[in-house]
């Protein structure tokens, strides 16, 4: 009886979102099958149900209904793998097949229509080119997409460029550099879901020239419309912080947002309210549609049907419009459809199913641009709302309850049943995606999204009148001032108190994401109990299968593993000991673009769960080794920092050294013949410097040296060690310095690497690492000292082709692990 009505056995009110979900399953295995292999599949299944439906009834017996179920569900798996890998096959002709090389200077002349709003970034303009040709030495017809980066020129502007413009740009065509560290935004892959597989940089605005725009109503209307916004929310507003809080609110535009308000709205759950979403299009459609029933019920001669006829186009086209202006984000482009089939449903007067509106909005999205599954907004968006239909009978029976007997207490019980769960649905797309969940979000939705929705009704007010009243608009902007005001200062002053209710932690393992998705299951089926206990204990084993699992591998097979970060031209390097403690060799650099610690080495930490070094090597007072810790010790619990002591009055030396001493970190000395112990069945040594350097002597020739060994392995990390620090090894050390892995003195300068010392280091399998950035004004590497390295026999690996390089040392040897 409890089985019956659950909504296991409800899924054929939903037919669309499972399909939808079948769908998706084939798009995510696209890339491991051929484009020919999927199309081979479809006919095969097509045939198979074709088959199935003109067989006669007595071959089958009752069998036809499972073979042909099984036959479509088939089908729409292997449909959206076709579907996937038509967007993974490029064309011939596409731009991406005229990149040459990863770092030619060459200019390329590309022809085409910017096909979305062109976003101002730190030092430029950002925009897509749908391509129509290509010229180098001569013009080609061309298809496919690019994304420009337009550079700001200090002597002249940028241009205005706008949706539908046609232009002839020159500059730098590349391929999307991948991910650089194994924490890094795959900004490639990114892009490839959206069918970009191309990069045009351009450094010369003058070499960028307008030559028309579409001709079309809808382009220009849009245009039209989008720059009327944002001049009036200018013009109205009372402040530009105002102004640039409006503008997100209302079109999605945060590029005048400062970082802390951006990252403010993260820490307290409230960015959505940041995002052009369903709450948005949830806001205006059920506002205009509600207001056009008693408007157009005044008109003489409207039978019932014209006036839904009416409402339900007119909100139809006023939320396109809406989509168009804003952007068409995954989350608009969802409620839009699914506005869309409510309305549909309205005029026909049927019932619809939320997943099944869900399903249809999916199906569509996903059919246009399967690369869209990936999109962290469109799963957010999908998760959301997918939870509060599933746990809106449960709402409603709470409400229901003999007890709950005034209406504000069913619509506060309402409200923060929804707020839950819409956290809840949310959590493990958060937590796989960002390792965090707000829960301060939970209650202060209550008071945001009212606040939110009022701010944006009085925008949209401000804007309609300047048409007609100015002078009333005038006094609607201010409004609309004051209510973003105390909205922003709502979320200020809950980032300062409730900010640090997060839960923290990745969920990367399948097995705690699926015990998660079973608890929730769990929960939306509550009040059935055969499926409560099965599913609490599926979600119990799969919890302790996810827990267990890591912690047995590091029992049964312990191994040290060794990460040398990608930190452009500078050193950082983390080891990963087998008892769990973690130690850091240098921390990179920090300049006005990039800070290492605060972009690479702390994200990769928090992937791994973990908030604390246990210890941290600095080799010398230098920017790129020691210009990402202040972010360190900021951020993160540091047990104890080692350096070798050496005098420095630099800003970096000095501000390492009050985060210090306010952290409570001490900081000591290490010089040779010194060890640290972390790990028992790990030995590290230092060999250098053999004493406390002093202030005027070579920073770099007075490094730390460690020696790193677990079992016979070992590891040899020269910092910036000159000539004269190897000198130094070989005459105190001679017989110790044979590594498995050695992480190459300066970058690969040839004020290192002497050919005594590498025949010193050297092993039948030895790896060289050199740490160096991919374009460099020193011209490090240098070619000669990689081709000494080789001609050892070493095998030389540098992060400036690679990217990160890790090695993991254990029982079968020291071996390079690929995590691309």
């Amino acid at each position: 009886m409890y089985f019956s009505a659950s909504l296991l056995t409800r899924w054929r009110s939903f037919p669309m979102l499972v399909i939808v979900l079948l769908m998706g399953a084939g798009i995510m295995t696209a890339p491991l099958f051929s484009h020919e292999g999927w199309f081979l599949s479809t006919i095969v299944l097509l045939c198979w149900i074709f088959g199935m439906s003109v067989l006669p009834e007595r071959k089958l017996v009752t069998q036809r209904p499972l073979f042909r179920g099984v036959g479509l569900g088939l089908l729409c798996f292997v449909f959206g793998g076709l579907r996937m890998s038509a967007d993974l096959n490029t064309a011939s002709n596409d731009i991406s097949h005229f990149i040459t090389g990863p770092t030619t200077s060459e200019q390329t002349l590309v022809y085409g229509e910017v096909s979305d709003f062109p976003v101002p970034y730190r030092s430029g303009l950002r925009f897509t080119l749908k391509v129509f040709g290509v010229e180098r030495n001569r013009y080609q017809v061309a298809s496919g997409k690019v994304l420009v980066y337009l550079k700001h020129h200090p002597e002249g502007g940028l241009p205005d460029l706008q949706w539908g413009d046609h232009l002839q740009v020159a500059g730098r065509l590349e391929r999307p550099r991948p991910k650089r560290n194994p924490a890094d935004f795959d900004f490639s892959a990114y892009l490839s879901y959206k069918n970009i597989q191309s990069v045009l940089y351009v450094r010369e605005p003058h070499t960028l020239s307008r030559t028309g725009n579409v001709d079309g109503w809808l382009h220009r209307s849009v245009n039209r419309l989008r720059e009327m916004i944002r001049h009036t929310i200018t013009h109205y507003a009372t402040s530009t912080d105002m102004a640039s809080m409006q503008k997100a609110l209302l079109i999605g535009d945060r590029t005048g947002l400062p970082e802390n308000l951006k990252q403010a709205f993260n820490n307290t759950g409230l960015t959505h309210l940041l995002a052009v979403s369903g709450l948005h299009v949830l806001l205006i459609g059920m506002v205009l549609f509600n207001l056009l029933r008693p408007l157009l019920g005044r008109i003489r001669g409207l039978s019932w049907t014209a006036i839904e006829v009416i409402r339900c186009t007119v909100t139809f086209v006023v939320l396109m419009f809406f989509l168009w202006v804003t952007g068409g984000s995954p989350s608009v482009v969802r409620a839009v459809v699914m506005a869309a089939v409510f309305l549909s449903a309205t005029l026909i007067q049927r019932e619809t199913s939320g997943l099944n509106s869900l399903g249809v909005a999916m199906f569509i999205m996903l059919l246009l641009q399967p690369g869209t599954l990936y999109d962290i907004g469109f799963q957010l968006s999908c998760a959301a709302v997918a939870g509060i239909v599933i746990f809106q009978p449960s709402l409603q029976r709470i409400t229901k309850h003999k007890s709950i007997r005034h209406d504000w207490q069913k619509v506060g019980i309402q409200s923060i049943g929804v707020s839950m769960v819409a956290t809840a649905a949310t959590a493990p797309v958060l937590l796989y995606h960002f390792g965090q969940v707000s829960l301060a979000g939970v209650w202060l939705n209550l008071i945001a999204i009212p606040l939110s929705d009022l701010a944006i009704l009085s925008i949209l007010l401000t804007v309609l009148l300047d048409w007609f009243v100015p002078s009333v608009a005038s006094v609607m902007g201010t409004t609309a001032s004051g209510l973003t005001s105390l909205f922003t200062a709502l979320v200020s002053v809950s980032d300062t108190y409730f900010g640090h209710f997060r839960i923290h932690g990745f969920v990367t393992s399948l097995w705690l994401m699926l015990s998660l998705l079973m608890t929730l299951f769990m929960f939306a089926q509550w009040r059935f109990p055969r499926i409560r206990y099965r599913t609490a204990i599926g979600a119990f084993f799969f919890a302790l299968v996810g827990f267990s699992l890591p912690r047995m591998s590091s029992v049964l097979s312990p191994q040290l593993k060794v990460t040398f970060f990608d930190v452009g031209q500078g050193d950082a390097a983390l080891v990963e000991l087998p008892n769990g403690k973690t130690l850091l060799i240098d921390a990179g650099d920090r300049n006005d673009f990039y800070d290492a610690g605060l972009s690479t080495i702390i994200p990769h930490l928090r992937k791994l769960n973990q908030d604390r070094l246990d210890a941290v090597v600095i080799s010398h007072p230098h920017q790129d080794h020691m210009g990402g810790l202040p972010s360190l010790l900021t951020q993160l619990d540091i047990g104890e920092v080692f350096t070798n002591l050496q005098p420095c009055q630099s800003n970096i030396c000095m501000e390492v050294d009050s985060l210090a001493l306010m952290r409570n970190t001490t900081i000591k000395g290490l010089q040779n013949g010194m060890s640290l112990q972390l790990d028992p069945s790990v030995f590290i040594e230092v060999l250098a410097p053999a004493s406390k350097p002093l202030a005027h002597q070579d920073v770099n020739s007075h490094s730390i040296v460690l020696r790193i060994r677990y079992g016979t392995h070992q590891f040899l990390f020269m910092g910036d060690g000159t000539a004269f620090t190897e000198y130094g090894l070989i005459q105190s050390n001679p017989m110790i310095l044979a590594s498995d892995v050695v992480k190459v003195g300066h970058h690969g300068s040839t004020t290192s690497s002497t050919p005594e010392f590498i025949q010193r280091v050297m092993k039948p399998n030895t790896k060289a690492v050199v740490s160096v950035a991919e374009r460099n004004v020193y011209g490090l590497p240098n070619e000669n000292v990689l081709a000494r390295w080789r001609y050892f026999g070493a095998t030389v690996v540098e992060t400036r082709s690679e990217g990160a390089i890790i090695f993991i040392a254990d029982a079968e040897g020291v071996k390079q692990v690929p995590w691309r």
